[in-house]
């Protein structure tokens, strides 16, 4: 069964698509056009955590929903 799996198992592969969906062409325009707008360094490295920080809670809230969802 799917649930069978090891939490590690669905971590590794959780993982491995956030990392294949933040190299898609879109996110990759978005981030590379916000930090080379920035005046610095240090202003580019802010603004792509920010934005990596926002689009990781969405994320994870919108599976929070999906857990709530399932178990009701």
């Amino acid at each position: 069964a799917i649930g069978a799996a090891a939490p590690g198992s669905w971590l590794a592969v959780g993982f491995g698509l956030g990392l294949r969906h933040a190299t898609e062409p879109d996110h990759v325009t978005a981030v590379g056009t916000m930090a080379t707008s920035a005046p610095s360094l240090s202003e580019a490295g802010r603004i792509g955590v920010l934005w990596g920080l926002g689009h990781s809670t969405t994320v994870f809230a919108v599976g929070l929903a999906v857990l709530a969802v399932r178990r009701a």
